[in-house]
């Protein structure tokens, strides 16, 4: 769906924001694009939806070259941008007529492709109502609605969920869902919990370079990042005679020492709780903190 090669973007002859991307996405992946502020991810987006000239590279969406067909290649995507250019003003309807006209989308279909948009994102009800009368939520389902038009193989979101509640939050990622299982989709967010739920592929951009592309399981089973055992002691006796055995490299103290010790190694673990039974140790708890996708994002970004 998806091919970017030797891409680069560079702002006043001087600083460039992306170097060398290559970057590959199949029909159907939900992707998600992550990266610290200043990575580049807003950039990358702009300039696969043609809306960012680039440098040097290429870009092909579904096999036609974004600068050869730009007309043939921006129907074919659909785009969320962080801040969704809404006109406050004219109503649900009118804005998506408005938008999908621009789209050069055909007369004679037009209202019945807006009905059933109105419809996928919940909004008929809506559909007579002021845009600067909407709550966040809701304006931001106009902003995918609006995305929607021209029915795009590829769509892409920015930030879909940024400034919203929780239960907003919540609604927008069903939505997604739902949308993804027939196109492809990538998604940016700084919000790494989101990403984990709706992706399974992910590509993290660090000063303009992609560190890694890989599937969310394998990245987290292969990154330096370990897992730990956390141990709280029962007593004061227990803490005491397991700071006489050296047994962790990181200590918490609160109402007694927790104890919190690396391991490399699933038998790392079963060493340790086979100690604790020889000892005849008690404690008040015992559990097992795996690497997250927070931890392995942490490590790749500094």
């Amino acid at each position: 769906m998806l091919n970017i090669c030797d891409l680069e973007k560079e702002y006043n002859n001087k600083f460039k924001a992306l170097k060398n991307i290559n970057l590959e996405i199949k029909k159907g992946e939900l992707t998600g694009l992550l990266g610290p502020n200043g990575a580049g991810k807003s950039t990358l987006l702009r300039t696969i939806c043609g809306s960012l000239p680039f440098y040097t590279g290429k870009i092909s969406i579904n096999g036609l070259d974004i600068t050869q067909n730009p007309v043939a290649v921006k129907k074919k995507i659909g785009y969320l941008p962080e801040n969704p250019p809404l006109y406050e003003d004219m109503t649900v309807y009118a804005f998506l007529k408005f938008c999908a006209e621009l789209k050069g989308l055909y007369k004679n279909s037009l209202n019945r492709h807006i009905s059933d948009i109105l419809a996928v994102m919940e909004l008929t009800d809506r559909r007579k109502q002021l845009i600067k009368t909407l709550s966040k939520g809701l304006k931001q389902r106009v902003g995918l609605a609006m995305a929607l038009l021209g029915d795009p193989e590829l769509l892409i979101l920015d930030e879909p969920t940024v400034g919203l509640d929780p239960n907003q939050i919540v609604q927008i990622r069903n939505f997604i869902k739902k949308l993804a299982a027939e196109r492809t989709v990538i998604l940016s967010s700084h919000l790494l919990n989101e990403v984990a739920q709706l992706c399974r592929k992910i590509v993290i951009l660090h000063k303009g370079r992609i560190l890694t592309v890989q599937n969310i399981d394998a990245l987290i089973s292969s990154s330096e990042q370990k897992g730990s055992i956390i141990l709280k002691a029962s007593s004061p006796e227990t803490t005491a005679y397991l700071l006489q055995q050296q047994f962790s490299n990181k200590i918490r103290q609160e109402d007694s020492c927790i104890f919190i010790k690396t391991v490399q190694s699933f038998n790392d673990i079963k060493k340790i709780t086979a100690f604790l039974n020889e000892q005849n140790i008690n404690f008040k708890e015992i559990r097992i903190k795996e690497p997250t996708l927070e931890d392995v994002f942490q490590d790749l970004t500094g």
